[in-house]
């Protein structure tokens, strides 16, 4: 396309295409399941003004969303006409936009989402062997579950340990309860969603919403320093029901056994802390009402073991 080209329909349905894939229903990793404005203009037809402000205030909503900003986009005057240059135009400052939106779709700006705390209580007994938790996260269906996603939902998990015995030598348990508190410090925040801990849809290694397998696959696996390397902290994650459903097994492996140091044995309190970021839609004009996206219904079991 030259400077001074007029656009035509194809030119304005490139730009549809990708709205439609981005703000509409999409498909795999893309799509929010909002309302699109802009419609493709068929065969013989004119691209009007009217079409043009509703293909720049479906970009401004999917702006909004990730960013919280509105772009400076030009509007469409009643009887220009529309012509390529890539300083000035409509055609191309819309154009660079949503390539560039598309590709930041997992972004959510503060302002566009809830929170959801799914805590369990603390554990707070002596333990030597394992405790174990299950995270379970479900949606009515596997759309719902990729909007969510795709518009910037995420899960975050964590754990901590504190307080028990701190003090005595190697005939307590102080240096256990440190090198558990040690490891869950390094394993930090889990944040998984659509496209974390990585990008993609391969290979299918549990890293993200789109690379999950029916079978519980390891995403965290923190080990103990010498000589409790034995010791491990994981998180391993699955799908059902299609997609419909997404589980974490959270698992606290105290593999030790007594040899120079000693006894076994844990206590003060473990915590496994579990939240959501909840998508949430605003968009233009006020009559535009936004779809709801669904938050899942979730359940965590209490920790437990011995």
């Amino acid at each position: 396309m030259a400077v001074g080209d007029i656009i035509d329909r194809d030119d304005y349905n490139n730009i549809q295409t990708i709205v439609q894939r981005v703000l509409g229903t999409g498909t795999t990793n893309s799509g929010y399941g909002q309302p699109v404005l802009s419609s493709p203009v068929a065969t013989g037809q004119k691209v009007t003004v009217q079409e043009w402000d509703n293909i720049r205030n479906d970009i401004i909503n999917i702006s909004r969303h990730q960013n919280g900003t509105i772009p400076t986009l030009p509007s469409a005057a009643e009887n220009a006409k529309i012509r390529f240059d890539s300083n000035t135009e409509v055609w191309e400052k819309l154009y660079t936009e949503i390539q560039n939106l598309e590709n930041t779709r997992f972004n959510i700006a503060v302002g566009n989402f809830g929170s959801t705390d799914l805590s369990p209580a603390p554990f707070t007994s002596l333990w030597k062997n394992s405790l174990t938790s299950l995270i379970t996260l479900t949606w009515d269906s596997v759309d719902n579950a990729r909007f969510y996603f795709n518009s910037g939902g995420k899960i975050a998990i964590s754990s901590t340990r504190s307080g028990g015995t701190t003090t005595g030598g190697t005939t307590t348990i102080r240096q256990q309860n440190e090198n558990w508190s040690s490891v869950l410090t390094s394993a930090g925040t889990t944040i998984w969603g659509g496209n974390l801990p990585l990008t993609g849809l391969s290979p299918n290694n549990g890293r993200n919403y789109y690379r999950l397998l029916e079978s519980f696959q390891t995403i965290v696996s923190e080990t103990g320093s010498s000589p409790y390397q034995l010791n491990e902290f994981r998180i391993s994650v699955r799908q059902q029901l299609a997609g419909r459903r997404v589980q974490f097994f959270v698992e606290w492996i105290d593999g030790h056994v007594f040899d120079t140091v000693g006894p076994d044995g844990v206590d003060g309190i473990l915590t496994l802390n579990v939240g959501t970021v909840d998508p949430i839609f605003n968009l233009v004009p006020a009559s535009n009402t936004a779809n709801v996206i669904q938050t899942p219904t979730a359940t965590v079991s209490a920790i437990s073991g011995t």
